[in-house]
């Protein structure tokens, strides 16, 4: 069986890497995340054209292709996650159908490709194909999901850093008692080298005080 490594300094500074990738993944979902209902603004008008655009964030396999679709009387593009993938399909044919989405022109999501907002909540000629409402608690999800993970990090970071601590500070106990006993093992040697040395200079003083009385 290996012996287990000890903990480092490095291995302290790792865990609170992690405790700050925490609270960065509890903390981002609260600043991009989904708008309140009471925010949004709706954009109505017949669909004009809508345009593919890949979604290139993240790994190959979990990329998206968005429909970014014009509305009559905006000047905005629009996205919306009713319309993506194989759902894009419900566009088909629709050409000057009337489109109703909601949206925040002021949010906290930027644009994509320009000018497309993410919208929330889809009508297709007055038949709802997704409510806002479901649609934001979908986000929210998400995001909670996010914020749990990084709450988890940020609690394991902080343990690991405690308990890292608190191995270092005992291998620091461990090497002061060591140092301090090896600094009296030297101190009880020097002082035996000083009485040998006296007993030995004793010796010899009272060898030639009896030489000389004898002679």
């Amino acid at each position: 069986m290996t012996a287990k490594k000890p903990s480092t300094p490095v291995d302290l500074g790792v865990a609170v890497l992690l405790v700050i990738c925490g609270l960065l993944f509890a903390i981002l979902p609260l600043r991009f995340g989904p708008p309140a209902l009471q925010s949004l603004v709706v954009a109505q008008g017949p669909l004009i054209s809508y345009s593919l655009y890949e979604n290139s964030r993240g790994r190959a396999s979990r990329r998206e292709v968005l429909a970014l679709i014009s509305i009559g009387g905006s000047r905005s593009r629009f996205w919306n996650d009713a319309l993506k993938n194989d759902d894009i399909q419900r566009l088909h044919g629709e050409n000057g159908s009337m489109i109703r989405v909601m949206y925040a022109p002021y949010g906290r999501l930027n644009p994509i490709d320009g000018n497309a907002y993410k919208s929330w909540g889809l009508w297709i000629n007055g038949n709802e194909i997704e409510s806002p409402k479901a649609a934001l608690r979908s986000d929210r999800h998400a995001d909670f999901v996010i914020q749990l993970l990084g709450l988890s990090l940020g609690l394991f970071g902080i343990v690991r850093a405690l308990y890292i601590r608190k191995a270092l500070k005992a291998r620091e106990d461990v090497l002061a008692y060591a140092d301090g006993a090896l600094q009296k093992e030297q101190r009880d040697d020097k002082r035996t080298t000083i009485i040998k040395n006296i007993f030995l200079w004793l010796v010899i003083a009272l060898v030639l005080l009896v030489v000389y009385s004898r002679s």
